[in-house]
């Protein structure tokens, strides 16, 4: 149809629908509905929301040009189309409205009396939207009906031979029949009171214009993930949909203001309260929808989705209470997924624990576990070891439970965190080492230390990023190594000589396989399998086996790991690792940090002044369990202390390097005992070190070496040299020296006559010596124990005593101790304590006296 040029021309107002500009068009040509649309070449259309109203053609579109000198700008500006995929779906074909998109304009419109009136009854094309409930211009609700007949605006179309009127109603008088139509002044329609600027009625219209006429939406919660305008409305679709369906008049009245909740409630629109919608893809009417939108805006326009949930909160509260559907429902309507975090955030409270962590409740967008968690799940139980790693978990650390119990229960927590799993198959997954009831008993614990606000900003930020780090080592492969040979103990023996650390008891060696199969593998030491030699009641003190750890010790164990997990074909992981802490920062936990230990007073009163791990807390102001975490990471360094047999060996073992070992060994043929007394060590040492170094020993030799009496009489009574330089110059034994000498008829001094006698005196020598002695002298090797005590009581302690007399000390304690008995059972001697000199007891002065006038026939006078 070719469409000719109107002789009067009737310009488009902003915002003003494409019919009702051809109404006005009509009405002032004075010409029926049929005679104008054929004079600009368009069809009658089969309803109010179809074909050229919607989107026109090409065709339409050059014809209305033609016709009305329009720009084709300002006509498609006019049409529905204008806020096509923001406001309304219009499928391209056919033309028509897409219902499923959320409250798309119906076969009715809203209208503003006072606009209608200021226009001359010029309609907007946002009145045919379901999103507007207010003219931000005159500050009031849209009108619904006419005042006359009380029908829908534009319910249908015109008749075709009818003379358009703009601002009268167009709908046929009840009952009659033809054209009479009503014709009521719209402009006359009663609508709500006039709102103050700024009310949030008119903020909430003012929002939802401008979503709609940028295509986006990036206000409130959609400041960090704006979302597109069908997207956003969709979202404040399903939203408001639930207010209307669940809210009751009470509620509302805390977050509506009273003069729009009154028209709501009392207007002839008013819905009945508990009423459900019809359909959640229809408009409802504007006193509604103003309400609905408004509280929606007030949780959507919240600065983020947390507390956009405390704004819908009371709605959680109405919806548990009124048996309706649960709020879930709305996250099920398309909506993105800032109406999720913001029902999860506002569902919180009524969450347990473990479903907060779940649901990620702690991080700014809270969402439930969806697709990936598969995905998830296997990298988390990949990364997560079965006991927590200490330097997490002591920021957990609470009073009750101890960490050996919270460390497998906060495992199983990170692995639940944005996962679907039950407590039950997570727990399964990392070992079985927790229940559901440790793990909601920890988790109940966390939430009553009154930190459990940034506990949950803590599961989040350690679970997503073990899920999303490469992480060094596989503990779901560790998990099924077979331990039964890690650490056996000639090893550990091996290590301790090598590393200078001296194994206290048989449990050393099960306490250090038991540390380092946790380090190793991330399981419970009590899970280590026990070795033959292992004894249970050394097991209770594993944890505390880091205080005996040395730098050297550690080294020593972590090269032995490597070599363990070498041996089951793992080389590509470190045998040790631990994430790092700076992921908590910023968060108040409720344990200690153990970066805030002073590393250097740790070590030094823990090697220095002998603290143990509970003391050591304490000086420290700290937990034992901390003091344990920084001892294993670092080791205080070994301080020998006054007296330490140990170190005259590792200086041996500084001083013998294994060639130097070999030249003295089996170049110059010394023996282990001349080698051990140059380097000031024992025999036994010397020995277990030629083992270390794959150095084959030279079977012994028993042979007592020849002794010319001559070269003894002169050495030993010219000279003065004792027997026992004698023996060591010799290789002879001391009694083999004395043997000789008495054979040879050379007369021993004192000290050595009296102790190669070991035979009671006779009667008569007996009778001879004082009263006090009697006892001891008759008892075999009395006289030896006298003597000894004599020349004991005149050096600082028993341990000089013993070296001048050649003897060991405990055997020169065992001689004085049987003489104490012999006698009358009273003490002879004050030990040496704390470096303070022996000295003689009273009793022990008077047998000292005694003992130095023993006379006896055929020996040398004494010089005392």
């Amino acid at each position: 149809m070719n469409a000719r040029t109107l002789p009067i021309r009737v310009g488009l107002l902003p915002g003003e629908t494409i019919d009702s500009w051809l109404e006005a068009i009509a009405a002032r040509h004075h010409s029926s509905w049929r005679d104008l649309l054929d004079a600009v070449g368009l069809p009658a259309p089969g309803s109010t929301v179809s074909s050229w109203i919607a989107r026109p053609t090409l065709a339409e579109t050059v014809a209305l040009v033609a016709a009305t000198s329009a720009t084709g700008a300002d006509i498609a500006a006019a049409a529905l189309a204008h806020h096509d995929t923001r406001a309304l779906r219009i499928d391209p074909i056919s033309r028509t409205l897409d219902k499923t998109f959320p409250w798309s304009p119906a076969n009715t419109s809203r209208f503003c009396p006072q606009c209608l009136s200021e226009t001359g009854g010029r309609w907007q094309l946002s009145w045919r939207l379901g999103w507007s409930f207010a003219c931000l211009r005159h500050h009031r609700l849209l009108a619904e009906t006419c005042p006359g007949c009380g029908r829908e605006q534009r319910h249908r179309p015109l008749a075709a031979e009818v003379v358009p009127v703009p601002g009268r109603c167009a709908s046929p008088v009840p009952g009659a029949m033809g054209r009479i139509l009503c014709g009521a002044d719209l402009a006359a329609a009663e609508t709500a009171v006039v709102f103050e600027p700024g009310h949030p009625v008119l903020a909430a219209q003012h929002t939802i214009n401008t979503v709609i006429g940028s295509g986006t939406a990036d206000f409130g919660v959609y400041a960090a993930a704006p979302q597109t305008a069908e997207a956003a409305l969709t979202d404040i679709r399903a939203v408001a949909a639930r207010v209307l369906y669940s809210a009751t008049t009470r509620s509302l009245s805390r977050v509506i203001p009273a003069d729009l909740l009154d028209v709501c409630l009392h207007g002839d629109a008013a819905p009945r309260s508990r009423t459900p919608t019809p359909t959640l893809l229809t408009a409802p009417a504007a006193p509604a929808a103003a309400v609905a939108v408004t509280a929606t805006l007030a949780v959507l326009g919240a600065p983020d989705a947390h507390q956009g949930g405390q704004a819908l909160h009371w709605l959680v509260a109405e919806t548990r209470g009124s048996g309706a559907k649960p709020l879930a429902c709305m996250s099920k309507s398309g909506t993105s997924p800032v109406v999720e975090a913001i029902e999860l955030a506002a569902s919180a409270p009524t969450m347990s624990p473990a479903d907060q962590l779940r649901h990620r409740i702690a991080h700014p967008m809270p969402r439930k576990p969806g697709q990936g968690t598969t995905t998830r799940v296997y990298a988390l139980t990949r990364a997560i070891p079965s006991m927590l790693w200490p330097n997490w978990s002591l920021r957990f650390a609470l009073i009750r439970p101890q960490q050996r119990q919270l460390r497998p229960a906060i495992s199983i927590a990170l692995l639940l965190t944005a996962t679907n799993l039950a407590i039950a198959d997570a727990a399964e997954a990392l070992g079985g080492y927790a229940d559901n009831y440790q793990v909601n008993r920890a988790l109940k614990l966390l939430v009553g230390s009154g930190q459990w606000h940034d506990i949950r900003h803590a599961f989040t930020r350690m679970s997503d990023y073990l899920a999303d780090t490469d992480t060094p080592i596989d503990y779901q492969r560790r998990r099924r190594l077979d331990y039964t040979d890690l650490l056996p103990d000639d090893l550990w023996e091996r290590i301790c000589w090598e590393s200078g650390a001296v194994s206290l008891n048989p449990g050393t060696a099960s306490r250090a396989r038991r540390y380092l199969f946790e380090k190793i593998s991330g399981l419970p030491a009590d899970a280590a399998p026990a070795a033959a030699t292992d004894n249970p009641r050394f097991q209770p003190r594993t944890t505390d086996f880091v205080r005996k750890l040395t730098p050297e010790l550690a080294s020593a164990l972590e090269v032995h790991a490597h070599e363990f997990l070498d041996a089951h074909d793992i080389r590509d992981e470190p045998p040790f690792w631990q994430p790092p802490t700076d992921l908590l920062d910023g968060l108040h936990l409720p344990g200690p940090n153990s970066a805030d230990v002073d590393i250097d007073q740790l070590h030094h009163v823990v090697r220095h002044e002998g603290h143990s791990i509970g003391a050591a807390a304490q000086v420290l102001g700290t937990t034992p369990d901390t003091i344990r975490h920084v001892l294993g990471t670092c080791p205080a360094p070994f301080t020998p202390p006054a007296g330490d047999r140990g170190a005259a060996s590792r200086a041996a073992k500084a001083a013998l390097p294994p060639d130097t070992f070999v030249e003295l060994y089996q170049r110059q043929r010394l023996s282990l005992a001349v080698i051990a007394k140059q380097a000031g060590t024992s025999p036994a040492f010397i020995k277990r070190l030629a083992h270390d170094y794959n150095i084959p020993i030279r079977p012994a030799h028993r042979q007592t070496p020849h002794i010319d009496a001559n070269w003894l009489r002169q050495q030993y009574l010219v000279h003065g040299r004792s027997l026992t330089d004698l023996a060591n110059e010799t290789g002879a034994t001391w009694a083999a020296l004395t043997n000789c000498a008495q054979r040879h008829n050379i007369p021993l001094r004192r000290n050595d006559a009296y102790y190669s006698r070991r035979s009671p005196l006779t009667e008569a020598e007996t009778e001879a010596a004082p009263p006090l002695l009697r006892s001891a002298l008759a008892k075999m090797g009395g006289l030896g124990w006298l003597n000894d005590f004599a020349t004991a009581s005149s050096h600082p302690n028993l341990k000089v005593a013993a070296e001048h007399l050649g003897i060991s000390r405990p055997l020169l304690s065992q001689r004085i101790t049987e003489l104490e008995a012999a006698l009358a059972g009273e003490p002879l001697l004050t030990r040496a304590r704390s470096g303070a000199t022996m000295t003689l007891t009273p009793y022990g002065k008077a047998i000292l006296d005694a003992t130095k006038q023993i006379v006896l026939p055929g020996n040398p006078d004494r010089t005392d």
